[in-house]
């Protein structure tokens, strides 16, 4: 008898301790992306590879240092100070659009001030 009653209490704990545990912690729902993150996603990985392959192939090149009155033809490699490594993709109205590894930048570029 006095076994009965250990295996009710064990059994009693048991079941306390998981209300208590599923209490605890609450269930998450996992988050679906939606089809434009994705899209988003696709690209920012696209990005990243043609930023590896650039880098890649320009290994051993000097990269010009940014300055803001300097010029920058397209596909020109730059280093910028903050951004580090940079490969130009075009350059238009004193503007030049940039690939980092962080994603594309625009910058200015021929400034005479």
């Amino acid at each position: 008898m006095s076994e009965e009653l250990e295996t009710t209490a064990e059994t009693s704990k048991k079941k306390a301790t998981k209300k208590a545990t599923a209490e605890a912690a609450p269930k998450v729902k996992k988050k679906r992306m939606t089809k434009a993150e994705r899209e988003a996603n696709e690209e920012a990985e696209r990005l990243k590879e043609k930023w590896n392959e650039l880098n890649a192939l320009s290994e051993g090149q000097p990269a010009k240092k940014y300055k803001l009155s300097e010029e920058f033809e397209p596909n020109m490699a730059i280093d910028h100070p903050k951004m580090g490594w940079g490969y130009v993709l075009s350059s238009q109205n004193n503007r030049i659009e940039v690939l980092f590894e962080e994603g594309i930048k625009v910058l200015i570029s021929n400034y005479k001030g």
